[in-house]
Parts: C-alpha cells; structure tokens; sequence
C-alpha cells in the first residue's frame, strides 16, 4: 500500500503523493520569496510610532474620519507657533500617558508636526527635544476641558503663526 503526504493510505494516497523534506523546504523558500515585495518601505522611527499609537483614530495619514477626531495633515503644525500650543501637543493625556519612552516619543511628535503637518509647519520650528518631551508629559492634561484648552492653544497659535508666515 502507498502512503501519502497526509497519512492516508490506499488510493487516496496516489491523489496525494510524498514530499520529501528538502523539497518542501525548497517550496517554502520559493513561495517566501514570491511574497516579500522587491522594494519593502521601511519607516523611520517617528512613523512607526505613530502608526503603532496614533494612527487607529487620527489615520495613517493623519486624515481622521470619525467627526470628533482632530485632523493632522496639513493643520497639526499650528500648534507649534505658540509655546501654549506646543505644550499642549506633549500634555494631551492619550500622547503623555503613551506607552513609549520620551526619545520615542519626541520622534513621533517630530513626524506629526514635520511630516503630517506639511505647510502648516513654519520653516523655522524646532523640533520636539527628548528632554522637552520628558518634562511636558510629567504634567498631562487631566483635569482639563481638552476643548478649552486647545481652543486656547490654538488661537493663540494661529495669531502668531499669522505673523511670521510671509505675505
């Protein structure tokens, strides 16, 4: 009687035939490298970290779709011409409580504001330091109408982003 690959035996088994180990290896092998695309995008540390934290609910491209979640493209960069707006950026509990270290952290906020934000970033902002990151998120915003405050911040923000944007 002939046994096959999945244990059968009698004219089943011809239905089925045998596949030695270094054939099915090779087979593996061949299908693996079928499936991995020529060119993999790989993505810096600051886009890893908002993909993994931030992009559920503000989208991988910073376009959200619920009503009631901020936009980033393209706006997210406001906030970074008032010291009220950068700060509130850092000490929005869901980004104060992430579970990344403050270098993490600052990377993504980095992405956020250079990448996601686009022209909404000034030329000349600075970019989120580790230390600046540790400091902000030591004091999140927990007690606070997040509405109020950003409402604050941002106000502020555009005002004075309105100064420096040239005419």
């Amino acid at each position: 009687m002939m046994r096959g690959l999945t244990g059968t035996t009698g004219p089943a088994a011809r239905l089925i035939p045998t596949i030695d180990g270094s054939a099915l290896l090779a087979l593996l092998v061949l299908l693996t490298a079928l499936a991995i695309p020529a060119k993999a995008e790989r993505f810096d540390a600051g886009r890893s970290h908002y993909l993994e934290s931030c992009g559920g609910c503000h989208g991988i491209e910073g376009t959200a779709s619920p009503r009631d979640i901020p936009e980033l493209r393209g706006l997210v960069g406001r906030f970074m011409c008032s010291r009220a707006g950068r700060e509130y950026i850092v000490r929005l509990p869901n980004v104060a409580f992430a579970h990344v270290d403050d270098r993490a952290l600052s990377e993504l906020l980095n992405f956020m504001v250079f990448e996601l934000g686009g022209n909404s970033t000034l030329p000349e902002t600075k970019p989120f330091t580790r230390s600046e990151v540790a400091r902000l998120r030591l004091r999140p915003l927990k007690s606070a109408s997040l509405e109020g405050v950003r409402l604050v911040a941002l106000s502020d923000s555009i005002e004075r982003c309105d100064m420096h944007r040239p005419r």
